[in-house]
């Protein structure tokens, strides 16, 4: 329960914002509000009720390992590993270096699911599009380079390794979610244009409401 996990929330705070400055503030986020727990999936109450508030997608965020090959030709790298559902993203648009959709790119295709790379991860591992890489116990086909992510500033500045985005109905077969693992799962929020923007915040505050939320004063 959200009494044994790590919760935050954060609103876009858009009070004398010129409206160029909060749609980026909103691609930057994810969403209007977003919320944070680390190390266990927020809980399918709060999720509904989040989801009668507005729009909601779900992405969730950690590091791991990217291998390929086997045996004595065996390669790995560090990656920093993003899980995405079919709603990602609320806001601006995922850029792909063939300009596709990011949805097909995921997409199963021959029993085997997509990931969408930065291209650093290809030149670490001598890799190309098409080729196939293993996180943890999942393996996953390079179907196009990642160009630009609207809300990466929202996993913070450091990152140590390329990014991988992969579908989020993947993640549990790839048996990284586990006991000792840090992860945060995100849900973002797109209000209604017609609700206003405290009345919405009002209903996602109730909905989270819980030990360990930080609620916008």
């Amino acid at each position: 329960g959200l009494a044994s996990a790590m919760l935050g929330l954060i609103w876009l705070m858009s009070f004398g914002l010129s409206q160029a400055m909060q749609d980026n503030a909103r691609r930057i986020l994810g969403g209007d509000v977003a919320v944070t727990v680390v190390n266990e999936p927020l809980d399918a109450a709060t999720s509904a009720a989040l989801g009668r508030v507005g729009q909601t997608s779900e992405v969730v965020e950690l590091r791991s390992t990217a291998r390929a090959g086997s045996g004595t030709g065996a390669r790995r790298t560090t990656v920093e590993l993003k899980a995405v559902d079919s709603a990602y993203p609320l806001f601006g648009a995922v850029g792909l270096s063939g300009g596709g959709d990011l949805q097909a790119a995921l997409a199963l295709e021959d029993g085997i699911p997509g990931a969408v790379v930065e291209p650093g991860l290809l030149v670490q591992l001598d890799l190309a599009i098409g080729d196939t890489i293993r996180i943890g116990d999942a393996v996953f086909q390079i179907r196009d380079y990642l160009e630009r992510e609207p809300d990466r500033l929202s996993a913070g500045t450091f990152m140590v390794g390329p990014r991988v985005l992969i579908p989020l109905d993947t993640l549990t077969a790839t048996g990284l979610t586990g006991i000792g693992s840090l992860v945060e799962y995100r849900t973002r929020v797109r209000f209604p244009e017609t609700m206003a923007g405290d009345d919405a915040m009002r209903a996602v505050t109730a909905a989270a409401a819980g030990p360990g939320l930080d609620q916008p004063q």
